[in-house]
Protein backbone atom coordinates (compact mmCIF):
# COMPACT_ATOMS: atom_id res chain seq x y z
CA UNK A 1 0.00 0.00 0.00
CA UNK A 2 1.47 3.55 -0.92
CA UNK A 3 2.10 6.21 1.87
CA UNK A 4 1.02 8.92 0.26
CA UNK A 5 -1.99 10.19 -1.92
CA UNK A 6 -0.88 12.61 -4.28
CA UNK A 7 -4.62 13.68 -5.34
CA UNK A 8 -5.74 14.40 -1.78
CA UNK A 9 -2.84 16.13 -1.35
CA UNK A 10 -2.74 18.59 -3.59
CA UNK A 11 -6.57 18.71 -3.07
CA UNK A 12 -5.71 20.20 0.14
CA UNK A 13 -2.73 21.90 -0.65
CA UNK A 14 -4.83 23.97 -3.26
CA UNK A 15 -7.79 24.48 -0.76
CA UNK A 16 -4.80 26.12 1.80
CA UNK A 17 -3.77 28.89 -0.98
CA UNK A 18 -7.08 29.62 -1.86
CA UNK A 19 -8.16 30.48 1.57
CA UNK A 20 -4.87 31.99 2.63
CA UNK A 21 -4.70 33.78 -0.64
CA UNK A 22 -8.47 35.23 -0.11
CA UNK A 23 -6.88 37.04 2.75
CA UNK A 24 -3.76 38.15 1.57
CA UNK A 25 -5.03 39.51 -0.95
CA UNK A 26 -7.60 41.80 0.66
CA UNK A 27 -4.39 42.76 2.95
CA UNK A 28 -2.33 44.30 -0.31
CA UNK A 29 -5.33 46.12 -1.31
CA UNK A 30 -5.84 47.34 1.90
CA UNK A 31 -2.31 48.67 1.80
CA UNK A 32 -2.60 50.02 -1.70
CA UNK A 33 -1.07 46.82 -3.67
CA UNK A 34 -3.19 45.01 -6.36
CA UNK A 35 -4.73 42.15 -4.72
CA UNK A 36 -3.86 40.12 -7.94
CA UNK A 37 -0.03 40.29 -7.12
CA UNK A 38 -1.28 37.62 -3.75
CA UNK A 39 -2.63 35.25 -5.82
CA UNK A 40 0.88 34.99 -8.10
CA UNK A 41 3.14 32.24 -6.31
CA UNK A 42 6.33 33.13 -5.51
CA UNK A 43 5.92 37.03 -6.90
CA UNK A 44 3.81 37.78 -4.22
CA UNK A 45 6.45 37.36 -1.47
CA UNK A 46 8.13 40.26 -3.09
CA UNK A 47 5.16 42.37 -2.42
CA UNK A 48 4.70 41.08 1.04
CA UNK A 49 8.43 42.23 1.82
CA UNK A 50 7.60 45.15 0.56
CA UNK A 51 4.33 45.52 1.80
CA UNK A 52 5.46 44.77 5.90
CA UNK A 53 9.36 46.74 5.22
CA UNK A 54 11.35 44.22 5.06
CA UNK A 55 14.43 44.24 3.01
CA UNK A 56 14.77 43.00 -0.41
CA UNK A 57 17.42 40.45 0.80
CA UNK A 58 14.85 38.54 2.64
CA UNK A 59 13.54 37.32 -1.03
CA UNK A 60 16.53 35.37 -1.29
CA UNK A 61 15.82 33.51 2.41
CA UNK A 62 12.18 32.86 1.19
CA UNK A 63 13.38 30.78 -1.71
CA UNK A 64 15.79 28.82 0.45
CA UNK A 65 14.20 25.33 2.05
CA UNK A 66 14.42 25.35 5.31
CA UNK A 67 15.52 29.27 5.99
CA UNK A 68 12.33 30.01 4.51
CA UNK A 69 10.64 28.46 7.81
CA UNK A 70 12.58 31.21 9.90
CA UNK A 71 11.65 34.12 7.05
CA UNK A 72 7.97 33.64 6.98
CA UNK A 73 7.20 33.11 10.60
CA UNK A 74 8.73 37.28 10.31
CA UNK A 75 6.88 38.05 7.65
CA UNK A 76 3.53 36.72 8.57
CA UNK A 77 4.09 38.31 12.33
CA UNK A 78 5.13 41.74 10.65
CA UNK A 79 1.83 41.55 8.29
CA UNK A 80 -0.34 41.21 11.01
CA UNK A 81 1.19 43.65 13.59
CA UNK A 82 0.68 45.37 10.02
CA UNK A 83 -2.87 45.17 10.49
CA UNK A 84 -3.22 45.47 14.09
CA UNK A 85 -3.25 41.80 15.24
CA UNK A 86 -1.55 42.37 17.98
CA UNK A 87 -3.49 39.40 20.78
CA UNK A 88 -1.30 36.19 20.99
CA UNK A 89 -4.62 34.25 19.45
CA UNK A 90 -4.35 36.60 16.72
CA UNK A 91 -0.68 35.92 16.17
CA UNK A 92 -1.01 32.17 16.93
CA UNK A 93 -3.67 31.66 14.44
CA UNK A 94 -2.36 33.49 11.59
CA UNK A 95 1.08 31.61 11.82
CA UNK A 96 -0.06 28.49 12.51
CA UNK A 97 -3.59 28.18 11.01
CA UNK A 98 -2.72 30.75 8.21
CA UNK A 99 -5.41 28.67 6.37
CA UNK A 100 -8.09 28.97 8.50
CA UNK A 101 -7.30 32.30 9.95
CA UNK A 102 -6.41 34.87 6.50
CA UNK A 103 -10.00 33.93 5.20
CA UNK A 104 -11.40 35.55 8.43
CA UNK A 105 -9.23 38.42 8.19
CA UNK A 106 -10.96 38.41 4.26
CA UNK A 107 -14.16 39.22 5.95
CA UNK A 108 -13.10 41.52 9.24
CA UNK A 109 -14.88 44.91 8.89
CA UNK A 110 -12.59 46.24 11.54
CA UNK A 111 -9.14 45.43 9.54
CA UNK A 112 -7.08 48.37 8.97
CA UNK A 113 -3.59 48.58 7.46
CA UNK A 114 -1.22 50.60 10.14
CA UNK A 115 1.81 50.77 8.41
CA UNK A 116 4.91 48.58 7.59
CA UNK A 117 5.12 45.94 10.71
CA UNK A 118 8.71 45.61 10.44
CA UNK A 119 9.66 49.23 10.54
CA UNK A 120 11.85 50.30 14.46
CA UNK A 121 9.81 53.50 14.39
CA UNK A 122 6.37 51.97 13.53
CA UNK A 123 7.25 49.09 16.74
CA UNK A 124 7.78 51.69 18.52
CA UNK A 125 4.68 53.83 18.30
CA UNK A 126 1.89 50.97 17.59
CA UNK A 127 2.98 47.41 19.42
CA UNK A 128 2.15 47.17 23.23
CA UNK A 129 4.84 46.17 25.91
CA UNK A 130 4.39 43.07 26.20
CA UNK A 131 4.39 40.68 29.69
CA UNK A 132 6.88 38.06 30.96
CA UNK A 133 4.23 35.50 30.04
CA UNK A 134 3.78 36.79 26.80
CA UNK A 135 7.22 36.57 25.97
CA UNK A 136 7.36 33.10 26.85
CA UNK A 137 4.42 32.33 24.50
CA UNK A 138 6.09 34.08 21.58
CA UNK A 139 9.11 31.83 21.96
CA UNK A 140 7.31 28.78 22.60
CA UNK A 141 5.08 29.23 19.30
CA UNK A 142 8.66 30.53 17.38
CA UNK A 143 10.04 27.17 19.12
CA UNK A 144 6.97 24.98 17.97
CA UNK A 145 7.10 26.90 14.09
CA UNK A 146 10.44 26.32 13.59
CA UNK A 147 10.96 22.31 14.67
CA UNK A 148 7.29 21.41 13.23
CA UNK A 149 8.86 22.65 9.70
CA UNK A 150 12.28 21.38 10.39
CA UNK A 151 10.96 17.98 11.53
CA UNK A 152 8.47 18.29 8.00
CA UNK A 153 11.38 18.95 5.62
CA UNK A 154 14.26 16.96 7.24
CA UNK A 155 12.83 14.17 9.04
CA UNK A 156 9.60 13.01 8.11
CA UNK A 157 11.08 12.90 4.44
CA UNK A 158 12.59 9.10 5.53
CA UNK A 159 10.58 6.12 6.18
CA UNK A 160 12.15 3.46 8.45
Amino acid sequence: MESYNIALFLGLWIAAFILTRLGLSRMFKMAGLSPILAWVPILNWWYWLKLVGRPKWYMIGMIIPGVNILFSFNIKLDILRSFGKFKFWEQFMGIVLTFAYFPYLYFDKKLKFLGQGADKDWKIKHIPVGTGAREWADALLFAAYVAGGMRALYFDLYQF
